[in-house]
């Protein structure tokens, strides 16, 4: 009898392309061992190798989410939305495993960690959301002149879906938009609305954006403010580097990234 040829689904890099791909993969009934789901960024070709590339299907992927909450567990799919943002290549494999698995075992599936899936699955997430805790902090919105804020990162993780819901109870009455320069998406907020995401349009300078003279008003006087309290003798580089890494100090809003043309401009 011939050896069935391993079946590859190639997806969309995002935790919607990853669903669609599991729900083609469950319903094609062509058997578990002889599946792979990869990211079609990813994934280096092999010969010997059938692929079948899966777009992103909202009905679907939302058919599987429901699916691992109630037959898995609320716990399962925070993690599996958490991991489906990292960076690594092989996620969406991992992610496969873990719900074949996790289907057999219900909500113990999460005790499994000798299981390798199990566990990268677990940490990818452990790893997302410690970096979502820290934008949470870090993150920082600048106004712009018709009123719009406007906040820049760029994670090493797909942090935009994630903070978008958080910004979106803290600033529920604003106007903003949250951009990821890395990846080229943000998340825009109209007041009292939810939040959308859209790819964006590449902003290589921030200074070019047109802030509003009271930000760049406030972003001087803080700037002045910081050096004027400092003591030379007691500055603590390493202590810095440990409460805020220089990872995250490069999107704080200082008036020294400003150009000469607006440093002019706020001049009393």
């Amino acid at each position: 009898m011939e050896e069935k040829k391993t079946r590859v689904y190639l997806c969309e890099n995002s935790l919607e392309g990853i669903l669609s791909a599991v729900h083609e993969a469950y319903f094609s009934r062509y058997g578990h061992p002889f599946i792979q789901i990869q990211e079609k960024e990813n994934y280096n070709y092999n010969f010997f190798y059938d692929y079948i590339e899966t777009d992103v299907d909202w009905n679907k992927a939302e058919s599987v989410a429901d699916s691992i909450i109630h037959k898995i567990s609320m716990e399962a799919w925070n993690i599996i939305k958490t991991a489906s943002m990292h960076e690594r290549s092989g996620k969406a494999q991992d992610i496969y495993r873990f719900l074949n698995f996790g289907y057999q075992m219900g909500r113990s599936v999460l005790d499994y960690l000798q299981e390798d899936h199990v566990r990268r699955v677990i940490y990818d997430s452990r790893t997302v959301r410690r970096e979502t805790d820290r934008l949470m902090g870090f993150t920082r919105f600048q106004e712009l002149k018709d009123g719009t804020l406007f906040g820049r990162i760029g994670p090493k993780h797909n942090q935009v879906p994630l903070l978008a819901v958080h910004f979106e109870d803290r600033l529920p009455e604003e106007r903003w938009i949250l951009y990821d320069e890395r990846r080229v998406i943000m998340a825009v907020h109209e007041k009292g609305k939810k939040a959308f995401l859209m790819k964006g349009q590449a902003v290589s300078d921030l200074s070019k954006v047109m802030l509003s003279r009271e930000e760049l008003q406030i972003e001087s006087w803080w700037e002045g403010f910081f050096h004027a309290i400092g003591i030379k003798e007691r500055t603590n580089k390493k202590l810095q580097q440990q409460m805020m890494p220089k990872y995250y100090q490069r999107y704080m809003n200082f008036s020294s990234k400003m150009t000469d043309y607006e440093k002019e401009k706020i001049k009393i």
